[in-house]
């Protein structure tokens, strides 16, 4: 959505980028996320009873998800189970497996990233991570089938981060923008929350040890800028994309503008930076992103700056994602050129075995030095959230002889509509 500049309705929009468009700005909002629905699960051959349960959605805390024991199939018999999460939700079962089997393979997808809000058209969620491959028992004792439990993560949603093995982390509501009558504009310009961690693990509760682990994307952060009054400027701008989920997690991008004093590639008249997120290692969560930074010149109010949250490390029932940051700045009415008020936050990092670092945020405010008060710039970035990481080197009696690692390719897509959750977790195990 545009909104023209009730001071100068003459001047025409310029087009040299999506979000600094002369004397208009893009406006984003929130939007209520995708409705849950129950965790889907797909049985076929002989497989065990079950119990199943859906885990709430995340936020980079929370427990861990529930599961329940199952009855054991008929020893030597062959099967397969599915299960997936829904919309933010994760989804937990135990099955139980007989224990002579010689041939078990699996697929597992993490949660996508989260792309929710409104006006967020060319913006992506990171992706899940896809692994395939095969298991091999390695000396179960054989006077029972074996326990595994599987946990299907949720996707990333504006709402929050999805559930799952290391939750992702959440994108914080920005602040409601108040009524400032008068006021150029009035907005609020939410990001999304990480996709969860999807995992097998060896034992009948969602705390056992871990066999594979497929990790989260992050979800996006935003972005909004303007310029209000006489003077309009050419500008650049990177988009914050959530970062994909990995053996190690891609970082999120850096939500960034670069505004010229003529045209683009000239002189630079300011740079507004805020990175993104770090992606997890294998050992340990992503680094949130640094505080943001800012060359605005001539600026009435101090930068807003702040640093995102940071990836958890190893732990019983994953890493999760760090959480996102939000502020707003209020930039009064001076003169003939209107107020403006904006909040924003930044994209939640992907959990899996670790979780991907939260995005950082900048807002800054500035006057031209040449018509001081009656131009005025205002530019808020957050970047996007880092990817959570894998793990396939299961400990224990089954052991993992291999693991194919892929982009699931399911993060969220934003779009002006809103709308673009993260899509689930899964996971298939097959015996014979």
């Amino acid at each position: 959505m545009t909104f023209n500049n009730p001071g100068d309705d003459s001047i025409a929009p310029q087009t040299s980028s999506p979000r600094l468009r002369g004397n208009t700005i893009e406006r984003r909002s929130i939007v209520a996320g995708a409705a849950w629905a129950a965790p889907v699960v797909i049985m076929a051959g002989a497989v065990p009873a079950f119990a199943t349960s859906p885990s709430g959605a995340g936020g980079g805390s929370g427990g861990a998800p529930s599961g329940g024991g199952g009855a054991s199939p008929a020893a030597g018999s062959p099967g397969s189970f599915t299960l997936t999460g829904s919309g933010s939700t994760s989804a937990t079962s135990t099955i139980s497996i007989p224990c002579t089997a010689t041939n078990i393979t699996y697929t597992i997808i993490g949660g996508g990233g989260g792309a929710d809000p409104q006006y967020t058209t060319g913006m992506t969620g990171g992706s899940g991570s896809q692994i395939t491959g095969t298991l091999t028992m390695t000396g179960c004792a054989c006077d029972a089938p074996v326990a595994l439990t599987l946990i299907a993560a949720g996707g990333g949603s504006m709402a929050s981060g999805g559930g799952g093995y290391g939750h992702g982390g959440s994108s914080p509501a920005p602040a409601t923008a108040p009524a400032n009558a008068g006021y150029y504009a009035n907005w609020e310009v939410p990001g999304s929350g990480g996709g969860g961690g999807s995992a097998i693990l060896l034992g009948s509760t969602a705390t056992s040890n871990p066999i594979v682990v497929a990790g989260g994307g992050g979800g996006i952060g935003d972005q909004g800028t303007a310029s209000i009054g006489t003077k309009q400027l050419n500008s650049t701008i990177t988009l914050p994309d959530g970062g994909n989920a990995g053996t190690t997690g891609t970082a999120g991008v850096a939500s960034s503008q670069t505004l010229y004093t003529g045209a683009i590639g000239g002189p630079v008249y300011e740079v507004t930076n805020a990175p993104g997120g770090a992606g997890a290692s294998a050992s340990a969560g992503g680094a949130g992103g640094t505080a943001g930074t800012s060359t605005m010149p001539n600026r009435p109010y101090p930068l807003i700056s702040t640093a995102g949250g940071a990836g958890s490390g190893v732990s019983g029932s994953g890493g999760n994602g760090g959480v996102g940051v939000t502020a707003f700045r209020d930039f009064p009415a001076e003169g003939s050129t209107p107020g403006m008020w904006m909040s924003i936050s930044s994209g939640g990092g992907g959990g899996g075995y670790t979780g991907g670092g939260g995005g950082a945020l900048a807002i800054a405010v500035g006057k031209d030095p040449a018509t001081n008060a009656t131009t005025h710039f205002f530019d808020s970035e957050a970047g996007g959230g880092g990817g959570g990481s894998n793990y396939a080197s299961g400990t224990g009696c089954i052991s993992v002889t291999s693991a194919t690692v892929s982009v699931a390719g399911n993060g969220g897509v934003g779009s002006d509509a809103g709308g673009g959750v993260g899509g689930v977790g899964s996971v298939t195990v097959s015996w014979s």
